[in-house]
């Protein structure tokens, strides 16, 4: 399934069957919080973006943006996407990778097979 949009992807993906609800929602979810922070940072504030040096006020902006109480709340919940995230493409990605690159090593070469 290709796709320009990376949600567009992953909703077809999902409803195509290929890719679990549980996992769709995880990394769309994922993908929309880090899209929607993005997107605010780059019309209010400087790059990079030094949270030491943010305003309070910017800092609440973001964590409404995030859906979190408060700032510390909102960094709480980008680790916990980004980990969610990452299990997710290791699961999907890197382990059949994996598995398919140990089934190729364990094919002979063209040397052992030549008569």
């Amino acid at each position: 399934m290709l796709h320009q949009n990376t949600a567009t992807a992953l909703a077809a993906l999902a409803e195509a069957g290929v890719l679990e609800p549980a996992a769709a929602e995880d990394l769309l979810g994922a993908l929309r919080l880090w899209r929607d922070l993005q997107g605010l940072v780059k019309l209010t504030a400087e790059e990079p973006f030094d949270e030491t040096a943010a305003p309070p006020s910017l800092q609440a902006l973001l964590a409404r943006c995030g859906g979190a109480i408060d700032f510390v709340r909102l960094k709480a919940d980008m680790d916990a996407a980004a980990s969610h995230a990452r299990a997710r493409y290791e699961a999907l990605v890197e382990a059949p990778a994996a598995a398919a690159r140990a089934r190729l090593t364990a094919l002979p070469s063209a040397e052992e097979q030549a008569p």
